[in-house]
């Protein structure tokens, strides 16, 4: 879900991984990890970095990627958080 998340976030912006990596620092492979669910345990300071570019509270991004897939309600707040930007 977490992927899902910085993809919306990447798209809602009409950027490609490598325009995000460009400003960001962080390479669009790793970008693309992110999104495809390759990464099982992502920095921290890499999700600050893209929750900070994304307008995203970093924090949940966070707890995202520490969450266990039953935690509904918390996605559900990052989906709405992603589709008001």
């Amino acid at each position: 879900v977490l992927g899902e998340v910085l993809r919306r976030a990447r798209e809602a912006l009409g950027r490609s991984p490598e325009q995000v990596g460009a400003v960001t620092g962080i390479s669009g492979r790793t970008i693309r990890r992110l999104e495809a669910g390759e990464s099982d345990r992502p920095r921290r300071v890499t999700l600050e970095t893209l929750a900070g570019f994304y307008g995203l509270e970093p924090d949940a991004l966070i707890g995202l990627a520490d969450a266990p897939p039953d935690r509904t309600a918390f996605l559900r707040v990052l989906r709405d958080q992603v589709a008001s930007h």
